[in-house]
């Protein structure tokens, strides 16, 4: 039995609960609000220790603990209420000072990242999709791209990448949240995030996504998987997906500069039609795939 604890995010609590069709999972969520967390965080976490302790009692000894890095109510704090089996998967970029203190705390350590499994001594997970059925009946083809992201300095490319789409009458539903990097306008800016399962019905009805790395990011992403599993062509500015199993120039078009959206090959690209990937070959990148060799002590 896998047991993940504070996985309460709307993307995280869709993925337990289509876990829950292949695998024995549970959620564990101590309950959130402002409120709550600033009395929680004022008292020392004294909140959530009570609250684990409770319910700790009835994990099985043999269950396998799930947390994330990304830990503001404090799970982290009550490692030492438990005597399963703990493991982290790390989603965010870390200091060799965190990585110490996680290698420390739990069984073993995941990162989507190589360099940084490589830089900390981590063990390497791939990215992960988290449905683990898709329904063909929500899937659509207009001609229009889509995006969903936090700024992080891609707005410049995003609002010039836009432009180069129209020149091929593409339609841009791009959808940046702003952030410390952020400029005063741009027409794609919105105000507040979109649930998980709204994301994903947008991005069924599109015929592309785009997804545009910042520099130094490395590894997959989830909006190529989505992509994939969706059938849905990508336009991206990561190179390292020629590397992929799954690469093929009917599903992928990578850019280096606005250049190449000029070319006889992009618009080969967003003509031709769209190879069907093997089912075998998607069943790689499933969380059930991935958590059930974490069960299983692989």
């Amino acid at each position: 039995m896998m047991i993940f604890l504070g996985w309460s995010a709307d993307y995280d609590k869709i993925m337990v609960q289509q876990l829950k069709k292949k695998l024995k999972v549970q959620g564990v969520n101590f309950p959130e609000g402002r409120v709550i967390f600033w009395i929680n965080k004022r008292i020392k976490y004294f909140l959530i220790k009570a609250f684990l302790f409770v319910v700790s009692r009835f994990f099985p000894a043999k269950a396998v603990l799930v947390f994330k890095d990304s830990d503001g109510y404090g799970y982290h704090n009550c490692l030492s209420l438990f005597r399963q089996k703990k493991v982290l998967i790390v989603r965010n970029v870390i200091s060799r000072e965190d990585a110490s203190k996680f290698l420390s705390r739990f069984s073993t350590v995941y990162s989507f990242d190589k360099e940084q499994c490589e830089k900390y001594g981590l063990s390497y997970m791939p990215q992960i999709f988290p449905l683990e059925d898709i329904d063909s009946d929500d899937l659509d083809d207009e001609n229009s791209c889509y995006f969903i992201g936090i700024d992080k300095g891609r707005i410049n490319t995003i609002d010039l990448v836009a432009i180069a789409l129209s020149k091929y009458n593409i339609q841009c539903d791009f959808n940046v949240l702003r952030d410390r990097t952020s400029r005063e306008y741009s027409k794609f800016y919105i105000d507040k995030g979109i649930t998980y399962q709204k994301n994903i019905s947008r991005a069924k009805k599109q015929k592309f996504i785009l997804e545009i790395n910042q520099e130094g990011q490395s590894g997959l992403t989830l909006r190529a998987l989505e992509s994939l599993f969706f059938g849905k062509k990508l336009i991206s500015n990561n190179p390292e997906l020629r590397d992929y199993d799954f690469y093929d120039e009917s599903r992928i078009f990578i850019f280096n500069d606005l250049n190449d959206f000029e070319t006889s090959k992009f618009k080969a690209f967003i003509s031709s039609d769209y190879k069907p990937i093997q089912e075998e070959l998607l069943n790689n990148y499933k969380a059930s795939n991935f958590f059930s060799n974490v069960s299983n002590g692989h």
